[in-house]
């Protein structure tokens, strides 16, 4: 069962008929002493704010009972608050719908990529670790096909980077490209460590968030967060390993731990070696990069500026649209010819 109508497809004014996920409700009170409920609502494509006023309240009893997780059908119309200046829902009827009768995938955001093409650049980016025992834990854990099953579906985040189904495979995959490219370029640098680190990073990840109807963070996640359980998951592995060096080890450690960069930002500790030093940097490019992505795919073609994003503490630059598809639009035509 799926909605009618995708977040990202509404404009103001348009009637609303669709099913949506709640991710959070609240009761409120206006300024002239109106009692309304403030949603907020997503499905795969995004998020918007939507209100019940309380005459909507009074004619749906459903509206009293809804909770955080529900799925909700519900009929209105779009139009603009001019307070925030987006684009939110009002709710006219609303019904709370069966967990039974609703797929949770189609709720959830995935990543755009071919998943089975992931896995694949995955497996070769392990047949380039030349090194026998950062070969041997990576082949112990990807070997198990319950481990692959969660490493590849897991969300890189919950916000800002690869916030989405299969975000974990591809940010892994896209940093251990970038591993192997400044390895190259940089001397000294051991290889099968950095490609190793650099798929494992986020490896706690898979833990970290509970993704069953929506992504957020697991128990555990908000109590160990993901570079706790990540130097776990791969300390686990290597105990299982005969005769696992210790250098290598502390080495590999070394680099789950300290992949954030800066204490502050999460890291457990500062990289202290030149494959920290090179996997922090790529990690934190990689996250920036995606992040730009994807805020810039949730405003319209004639939007030049974002809004104030805190992943960037300040407004991106992301116009204008129009121009550029125009462009490749020529350059297409100019091919044909």
């Amino acid at each position: 069962m799926a909605g009618d109508i995708l977040i990202s497809e509404i404009k103001e004014g348009d009637p609303i008929d669709g099913l949506f996920m709640v991710d959070n409700c609240s009761k409120r009170i206006s300024k002239n002493n109106r009692a309304y409920l403030k949603f907020q609502l997503s499905d795969m494509s995004g998020s918007i704010e939507a209100v019940a006023w309380d005459e909507a309240m009074e004619k749906n009893p459903d509206t009293k009972k809804v909770s955080s997780g529900d799925y909700i059908s519900l009929a209105g119309k779009s139009s603009v608050n001019r307070y925030t200046n987006k684009v939110e829902i009002s709710i006219s009827s609303l019904n709370i719908i069966s967990d039974a009768e609703v797929d949770p995938a189609l709720f959830l955001p995935s990543t755009d990529k071919d998943i089975d093409e992931l896995k694949k650049e995955l497996m070769e980016l392990i047949g380039k670790v030349s090194d026998n025992d950062y070969r041997r834990l990576l082949k112990i854990l990807f070997d198990d096909d319950e481990f692959l099953g969660q490493f590849t579906l897991a969300p890189a985040a919950k916000n800002y980077h690869h916030a989405y189904l299969g975000g974990l495979l591809e940010h892994s995959v896209s940093v251990a490209t970038l591993a192997i490219l400044l390895s190259s370029f940089y001397g000294n640098v051991d290889e099968s460590l950095m490609i190793t680190g650099a798929i494992l990073h986020d490896v706690g990840k898979i833990k970290e968030f509970d993704y069953s109807k929506r992504i957020d963070y697991s128990t555990e996640g908000r109590l160990k967060g993901h570079i706790v359980i990540g130097n776990e998951i791969a300390e686990k592995a290597m105990d299982k390993l005969q005769e696992f060096p210790k250098e290598k080890r502390n080495a590999l450690s070394h680099l789950i731990l300290s992949h954030q960069g800066e204490l502050e930002f999460g890291a457990a500790v500062r990289p202290k070696t030149k494959e920290a030093v090179i996997l922090s940097i790529i990690d934190n490019v990689d996250a920036k990069i995606n992040g730009f992505i994807e805020i810039a795919k949730k405003y319209s073609n004639d939007s030049e500026w974002t809004d104030y994003q805190s992943m960037f503490q300040d407004f991106l630059y992301i116009g204008p649209k129009k121009i550029e598809e125009e462009i490749e639009q020529l350059k297409l035509v100019d091919k044909d010819k």
